[in-house]
């Protein structure tokens, strides 16, 4: 399955692979694979694995560590602090 996530104008493919790895057993585990990678010129991609109970809590991670790299992209290194008083105004 697929999904597009944009922010401040990248755009990210997340694709999630149900029942990657299954236990041939009673009850056995069954892992997802989880990959996110970014569908323009750069090189940024993630890939994790997680079971079903931690399914939707990884993609958002991944999903605010992407965002997280475009803020760096973007605004550099600075501090959230920073970037609130430069979007107030101040030098």
């Amino acid at each position: 399955m697929n999904k597009q996530h944009e922010y401040r104008g990248y755009t990210f493919n997340i694709k999630v692979e149900l029942n990657h790895r299954v236990e041939k057993r009673l009850d056995g585990k069954r892992e997802h694979k989880i990959t996110l990678n970014h569908m323009g010129s750069s090189n940024y991609h993630q890939t994790n694995f997680c079971e079903s109970p931690h399914l939707s809590f990884m993609i958002n991670s991944m999903t605010r560590e992407a965002e997280i790299w475009v803020d760096k992209q973007i605004d550099g290194d600075k501090s959230e602090d920073v970037i609130l008083l430069e979007s107030l105004g101040f030098k």
